[in-house]
């Protein structure tokens, strides 16, 4: 009876050690702002990318992104989708698949002399492994170009004068070359017309974005992954003794986040916006099928890999007859649903809900559309969004855009058109009184609103992200108090002009608002 007994004690002590082993690990891990754990990549027959747990782990190998939709397979992230839809920069959104993790997750080297044998290697034969290939090749002059690696020009020249080069893959060997000053500038960026643009009769607020105007927003998704890892060191904080497959789902949606756009231009093709024009209609939804709780008019120019959308709109309305129709015209496909319609073409897109089709205002659109900022936000004076502004006991007005305009320095502003000077005058005074309250106060404020966030979103932990020590400020927030500080509110009759200017603020007050996931409130 001893020696049984014997050898079950030295067996459970052999686990408890291995278990005391591996909790070390994981925090030591955490100390050191890792991934926990590191999934297995492969692809199947026709390259597309299958994941499983661990080296320990008992989760099999199963295809990364398993629904019909990618963006299904995936947490919410706003960042990500910032990102992907405002911020890819001329390779389109392809460019923002998080280039050298995918190619490693796909078995390819992603050294510069590995990148330029592989970007002139033989194709496959099968089709679906071609197109994969291609994008594969694509992510590949990513990172090339990214990393600054000039050696690659001989294999970029070969791949734009070859006749059997792919045309996107020989565009994006263009840009490349452009960017390594190998070549000019080939195209400038598409814009909307004023004159057509369709505008709905009604709308709460416009968005403008000028895509070309923006900054690299990279560091999105660097910040975006950075967080979903932080997030996924909850698990070892919440259970005991967890397991490797315990943390399969924290990090697979970390992973995710990089190969979404790759995804994306795989079923739909890869896609590049250059101006953007968004109306929306805040509505009451009045029956469960109403899908979103608003009104929208969407209308884009860029280029669009149009074969692989028509295909992918093609199999989705011949899947669901009843509820998506597809009809090719006029060099475009016109798709209809039963909550709104959609124009995809290779050089513009355009959407709308139900009623929100609109027809051209051209008076409206040279507003909207005028030369300038990056970002223009213009809220009307019929707007439903006026209300929520009743707790500042001001006059109502008639008009506020605010515009975001990027290079040396970062310039907001705030223009406000009142109903008469009086009212101006009493709205200037207002924004001065906010704009003059002391540092502390208006870093209590942020930290404020963070702990806010921190009880009310789930899917982030902004105290586990944001450095909040007691009985310090929030440094990081300093570039931004500053700004608020120094704003400028000026009155011109009717209208009132608050302009914020800093050279500070940027990706490094990001992150250290992050402050690397060392610094939480304990």
């Amino acid at each position: 009876m001893e020696r049984p007994l014997l050898a079950m004690l030295a067996t459970t002590s052999c686990l408890a050690a291995q278990d005391m082993a591996w909790d070390a690990l994981l925090r030591q891990r955490i100390r050191d702002e890792q991934d926990l754990i590191e999934l297995r990549y492969r692809r199947d027959e026709h390259g597309l990318l299958e994941v499983a747990s661990c080296e320990f782990g008992a989760i099999p190998f199963q295809p990364l992104f398993p629904g019909a939709y990618p963006m299904r397979s995936v947490t919410g992230s706003l960042l990500t989708g910032t990102q992907i839809l405002f911020g890819h920069g001329s390779s389109g959104i392809l460019g923002c698949t998080d280039s050298e993790r995918h190619l490693r997750r796909a078995g390819i080297e992603p050294s510069a002399v590995a990148l330029r044998q592989f970007l002139v290697a033989p194709w496959p034969a099968d089709a679906v492994r071609a197109r994969v290939e291609l994008l594969d090749r694509m992510v590949a002059i990513e990172w090339l170009q990214r990393g600054g690696h000039q050696g690659a020009v001989a294999e970029l020249m070969a791949l734009t004068t070859r006749a059997d080069t792919p045309p996107p893959l020989a565009a994006r060997a263009a840009l490349a070359l452009e960017a390594f000053g190998k070549r000019s500038a080939s195209a400038t960026r598409r814009r909307l017309d004023a004159e057509t643009l369709p505008l709905p009769t009604v709308a709460d607020a416009y968005l403008v974005v000028d895509h070309g105007k923006l900054p690299d927003l990279h560091e999105l998704h660097l910040l975006a992954r950075r967080l979903a890892v932080d997030a996924s060191y909850r698990v070892v904080e919440t259970l005991a003794a967890p397991t490797p497959d315990d943390l399969y789902f924290g990090q697979w949606g970390a992973d995710l986040l990089g190969e979404v756009p790759f995804e994306i231009a795989r079923r739909y093709g890869n896609m590049r916006f250059d101006h953007t024009v968004v109306a929306l209609l805040a509505t009451v939804p009045q029956a469960k099928a109403q899908r979103v709780p608003f009104g929208w008019n969407l209308q884009a120019v860029g280029e669009f890999e149009h074969a692989p959308l028509e295909a992918a709109l093609r199999e989705a309305a011949a899947a669901a007859p009843k509820e998506l129709q597809c009809e090719p015209r006029d060099g475009a496909i016109h798709v209809k649903a039963s909550f709104c319609e959609a124009v995809f073409g290779p050089t513009s897109i355009g959407t709308h809900s139900k009623g929100m089709g609109g027809r051209a205002r051209p008076e409206l659109a040279r507003e909207l559309l005028a030369e300038g900022p990056a970002v223009r936000v213009v809220i009307p004076s019929a707007s439903k969004l006026w209300p929520a502004l009743t707790f500042l006991a001001l006059p109502p007005a008639e008009r506020l855009e605010v515009t975001a305009s990027f290079g040396e320095e970062l310039r907001v502003c705030l223009t406000l058109t009142a109903r008469d000077e009086d009212a101006a005058d009493a709205w200037a005074e207002r924004g001065k009184q906010l704009v003059v309250a002391k540092p502390d106060e208006i870093r209590a404020a942020f930290e404020g609103v963070l702990a806010a966030l921190d009880r009310s979103v789930s899917f982030v932990s902004f105290r586990a992200v944001i450095e909040m020590r007691p009985g310090r400020p929030l440094a990081a927030l300093q570039p931004l108090v500053d700004a608020i500080a120094a704003t400028k509110i000026t009155t011109d009759g009717a209208k009132v002009e608050a302009v914020l200017t800093s050279r500070t603020m940027g990706w490094p007050l990001l992150w250290a608002l992050r402050a690397f996931g060392r610094a939480a409130a304990k």
